[in-house]
């Protein structure tokens, strides 16, 4: 018995289709996960707006709803040797010469590759926008994206601007060859 043509060449439609179709999925489950994190953490949050004691601690993972980003975090080292930071390949990475997220003063710097998986989404960052920091110790802190500011990559002053009220600073590749660096600056907006 023959088999007509357009049933012999099926399983390569469903494959062609599946290459365009999954990604999608696995993109749109990730915004509903990162949407997900971030209602809990607000509900988290507003329970205990009015609270003003200090908090601090090592951050583990940072979720932006609106971006679909919701990424473990790993410490970020500095190699002085040869003068380069450590970056892991599907997580966000904390500078560590910079401050832990906290209530009281200066920025913490978090940084990642720019790939779909990791900071890629921040290029539709709007004003507004919340960030949510979760740390070791069981404290969550919001942030809302202010603006950002693109940079080369020798440029050490960004070290010297993250001094002064508490915040985060995200930082990714930026420009067709990634040769500099986009740094994105959100104000904490309260913290549990």
């Amino acid at each position: 018995m023959r088999v007509r043509l357009s049933l012999r060449v099926l399983p390569i439609y469903i494959v062609i289709g599946s290459l365009f179709v999954v990604p999608l999925w696995q993109r749109h489950m990730a915004i509903v996960n990162a949407e997900s994190a971030g209602r809990y953490a607000e509900s988290v949050l507003a329970s205990v707006r009015s609270n003003s004691a200090m908090f601090s601690g090592e951050p583990t993972k940072i979720v932006l709803p609106r971006q679909g980003i919701d990424l473990p975090i790993v410490d970020g080292i500095y190699d002085g040797t040869q003068k380069v930071w450590s970056v892991a390949r599907t997580t966000a990475n904390f500078a560590t010469i910079t401050a832990q997220p906290n209530n009281a003063k200066d920025k913490t710097l978090i940084y990642g590759h720019w790939t779909p998986q990791v900071f890629g989404p921040t290029s539709n960052l709007k004003a507004g926008d919340f960030a949510y920091v979760y740390t070791s110790n069981g404290h969550i802190f919001q942030y809302r994206y202010e603006n950002q500011t693109v940079i080369k990559p020798t440029d050490t002053q960004i070290f010297n601007n993250l001094n002064g009220k508490p915040g985060l600073a995200l930082m990714t590749c930026e420009g067709t060859w990634a040769q500099d660096r986009r740094l994105m600056f959100f104000n904490l907006e309260s913290a549990k």
